[in-house]
């Protein structure tokens, strides 16, 4: 956050002057309103997606001819955000001068940390494409806070994306999301900032002969280093994830990320690594520690079954995750984390109710390594479920639309509970908090409301509620949090011949 004393006047003056005034929601994504819509075609229609990839790539879902064209699309966003929540310290994740944090009511905003107190923000999202095979997005957020009159600006994306046939090639910062959940998958999300490297994709693609029988495989892959704001700086992250879609009402896939290196840390040989990627390593048994680790790996399996031919269509999926660590005799109780969910809507009509539900657990180790003291985590958030380590969680979402989708109504409840006593142990990195024990809690309800009152003009507003018992950063006392989101948004275009 910087001081800045004109920021909230040019704020002012940019509201005024445009009729292009902005919106999300206690804020949501344009990702995620892809994400739920394509969800709600697959339901209605059966139509085939990879709904385990977030909102897709740039050229995976087609868009009719564009041969010999170029468009540029975009939304312009802006509210007044009054939030009332401090954020919450992971623990045995990070250190005092990185830590990593969780602010329940912004969670998967790439990255989002903002103060408690009133707020105002601008977005800028934007999509220039050119034909078929190139294609550049961004995104861009910048927030004034009332209380210290001082400013957020964040380039929460900006990359390229070149298509040669079936193979894609990004460069850049680009968002990924691997998993099926709605809420925030466990191996990638979109809580954390998007991390900058090179990315490596295919477009769904069929093979001939006994492979047809995999039916369409889609295989993504990315390297980045990291920067330096974290423990164990300058890291080397890289990862990949096949998927299958062998029938048309199922989908799994299988992926695997790594951390390699860092300051501080013993770089290790060639040989180390590709026995790492194959899925050992050379140090195992009773006599080998975390330490000695060349890389610091996790992997997920997910998959979905979908029925969309029954009179209330639904889908049931699940997200299984394994932390690299503690041998086969005790991964299910030391390094298994999961994720079950199921999503229906009432009919196939436009205004249906869609109904969803998941249930997430994770273990004691994810996301965590005593060489890799941030672990998965990029700029002070967790690149996987912002729930943490040892906790459990429940979801419920209602979303009506209404008015020939004029009106989205969405209603969500929750309840996560962090298990404390497992988490304060010999490698904890906050010694003066060895002495607490106890299960923080917290219920919360967010009602959300958007109204397109206008061709591309969207106004929404949303609302947090959350109680929380015996919440650790407050010193073991219960607490009431809530915030409010008030926005308006425009979306724009321009496509030529």
């Amino acid at each position: 956050m910087r001081s800045a004393p004109a920021a909230f006047f040019l704020f002012g003056i940019l509201c005024t002057i445009s009729k292009n005034i902005i919106a999300q929601e206690i804020l949501r994504s344009s990702d995620s309103r892809a994400r739920q819509n394509l969800e709600q075609i697959s339901l209605r229609s059966g139509q085939n997606f990879f709904l385990g990839y977030g909102a897709h790539g740039s050229f995976d879902i087609s868009r009719g001819n564009e041969q010999k064209s170029w468009s540029l699309l975009g939304e312009i966003s802006g509210g007044y955000l009054s939030l009332h929540e401090t954020a919450t310290r992971q623990v045995r994740i990070g250190n005092d001068q990185f830590p990593v944090l969780d602010q329940v009511f912004l969670r998967n905003q790439k990255g989002l940390v903002w103060p408690r107190g009133e707020n105002q923000w601008l977005q800028l999202q934007t999509e220039a494409r050119y034909s078929d095979w190139l294609v550049g997005k961004g995104a861009y957020r910048f927030g004034v806070h009332s209380n210290s009159f001082s400013y957020i600006d964040n380039v929460e994306e900006l990359f390229a994306e070149i298509r040669f046939r079936r193979l894609v090639l990004s460069i850049g910062r680009k968002p990924l999301y691997w998993g099926q959940s709605f809420v925030s998958p466990l191996l990638l999300s979109q809580n954390a900032a998007p991390f900058d490297g090179i990315f490596l994709s295919t477009l769904p693609v069929e093979f001939p002969w006994i492979l047809k029988y995999l039916g369409e495989v889609k295989v993504e892959g990315f390297f980045s280093r990291m920067d330096d704001r974290r423990v164990n700086g300058h890291d080397l992250f890289f990862g990949w994830r096949l998927g299958f879609r062998p029938a048309s009402f199922f989908e799994t896939n299988f992926g695997v990320i790594y951390q390699e290196g860092g300051d501080g840390n013993p770089e290790a040989s060639a040989s180390d690594i590709f026995l790492e990627v194959l899925g050992t390593r050379r140090r195992i048994g009773s006599g080998a520690s975390q330490t000695s680790n060349a890389t610091n790996r996790a992997l997920a399996w997910d998959f979905r079954f979908l029925f969309s031919d029954l009179p209330v269509p639904f889908s049931l999926y699940l997200e299984n995750h394994l932390e690299d660590c503690c041998g086969l005799t005790n991964f299910l109780n030391r390094s298994y984390s999961f994720t079950a969910g199921v999503s229906a809507l009432n009919s196939k009509d436009p205004d249906a109710l869609q109904v969803r539900f998941e249930f997430t657990r994770t273990n004691g180790n994810i996301y965590t390594h005593h060489a890799w003291r941030s672990g998965f985590s990029n700029r002070r958030l967790l690149l996987g479920h912002p729930i943490g380590r040892d906790s459990l969680g429940y979801y419920l979402d209602l979303d009506q639309k209404l008015l020939q989708n004029d009106i989205d109504l969405e209603m969500r409840f929750y309840f996560e509970q962090r298990n404390r006593r497992r988490e304060i142990d010999h490698f904890d990195v906050y010694a003066e908090r060895k002495t607490y024990s106890g299960e923080e809690r917290r219920f919360g309800a967010v009602p959300r409301a958007d109204w397109e009152f206008m061709p591309d003009l969207k106004a929404s507003v949303s609302i947090g509620f959350m109680r929380t018992w015996r919440k650790e950063n407050a010193n073991g006392r219960n607490v009431w949090d809530w915030a409010s989101n008030f926005a308006l948004s425009y979306e724009f275009g321009v496509r030529a011949n």
